[in-house]
């Protein structure tokens, strides 16, 4: 049976039409290669309705990441209110840029002792991230994800739920 979560009306007094789920999923668009460390893994991520409302705020609560090739590499995430202005390349090496700091509203590093294998994937997860964010004029955030190890990965073999809880 569905469970649906009932997040009440927006701030104008009427459903939301899109509100954000306790839930959003996401794949990296990771390439069939090796990566090192520093390297983006699948470019910038757009999390389009991880507020319920322009301007919304929220928090991220916890991260769960399905390896489908069980490389337990650990990663970097880094989230965003506003798309950065150095865009983050698969497979290429990135670096938040002084002028994107303020963009900036946490970040976490999942570490390869955080996954567990089973069978042939993996399953990294953290819970209690506490990060709360606010978005700037919609209801968007942005994730980067940095590799810190030297995984050879296959096509787009990361699964990502974040766990979020609107605020307004």
């Amino acid at each position: 049976m569905p469970l649906y979560i009932d997040y009440g009306p927006t701030a104008l007094g009427t459903p939301a039409a899109n509100p954000a789920g306790a839930q959003i999923a996401f794949t990296l668009g990771s390439s069939a290669a090796t990566y090192s460390a520093g390297t983006a893994i699948g470019g910038l991520t757009t999390l389009a309705t991880a507020a319920r409302i322009a301007n919304g705020t929220g928090i991220i609560q916890s991260l769960a990441i399905i390896d489908s090739s069980n490389q337990k590499a650990a990663i970097d995430f880094i989230f965003l209110n506003a798309a950065p202005t150095n865009t983050p390349v698969d497979h290429s090496a990135w670096t938040l840029t002084a002028t994107d700091f303020g963009k900036q509203i946490g970040r976490y590093s999942l570490l390869a002792a955080a996954y567990a294998s089973y069978g042939t994937a993996a399953l990294g997860n953290a819970n209690g991230l506490g990060i709360g964010f606010q978005t700037v004029g919609g209801q968007t955030i942005y994730v980067v994800a940095i590799c810190q190890g030297t995984p050879t990965y296959t096509a787009s073999c990361l699964n990502v739920m974040l766990s979020l809880e609107p605020r307004d």
